[in-house]
């Protein structure tokens, strides 16, 4: 049985690498809190439980706007990947192998936002190179577009085939 300390531990930590996470992508993002629960809870197929706090206040996930809903996914979902690449990484210490890289691909990421987030969240898809997470994104935004860190290509689908040109 898992003690009430490692419990605690375990939410704490999931919780803080979530939200850095989240807030490298927007500000004035909800602060995400896991919650693993207790672990005869599991046994019945009860999940861990996620919960969200806006201004102090406890909101359910339901309660949160779309932008908000896809944002803390995806820092969910970025934060499970690297928890489990990191645990991959540790059990096979000995394996010379190279790591393959992540692809993330997101469309639109900036749909419902102003110019400021956008701006704010192009830097943090670009911040996610340094964890080996590669991203590639669909996008009108200037915000992506003018991305010092990014590399821009033009896409033409036609019924003559594909082409894609470095911009």
């Amino acid at each position: 049985r898992l003690s009430k300390e490692f419990q605690d531990k375990f939410s704490a930590d999931v919780s803080n690498s979530v939200n850095r996470i989240l807030q490298s992508f927007m500000f004035g993002l909800p602060k995400p809190n896991f919650d693993v629960g207790d672990p005869d809870r599991w046994m019945s197929s009860l999940p861990p439980v996620w919960k969200f706090w806006i201004n102090d206040h406890e909101v359910g996930f339901e309660s949160l706007s779309n932008v908000q809903k896809r944002f803390c996914k995806l820092a969910i979902q970025i934060d499970q990947h690297l928890a489990y690449t990191s645990f991959k990484s540790e059990e096979n210490e000995d394996d010379q192998t190279e790591e393959l890289p992540t692809l993330l691909i997101v469309d639109e990421p900036e749909r419902g936002l102003n110019r400021i987030s956008e701006d704010y969240m192009a830097k943090g898809f670009a911040n996610l190179e340094e964890k080996k997470i590669h991203s590639l994104v669909a996008s009108h935004s200037p915000s992506f577009l003018n991305n010092g860190n990014a590399r821009v290509n033009l896409v033409e689908i036609s019924n003559i085939g594909t082409t894609i040109k470095p911009l």
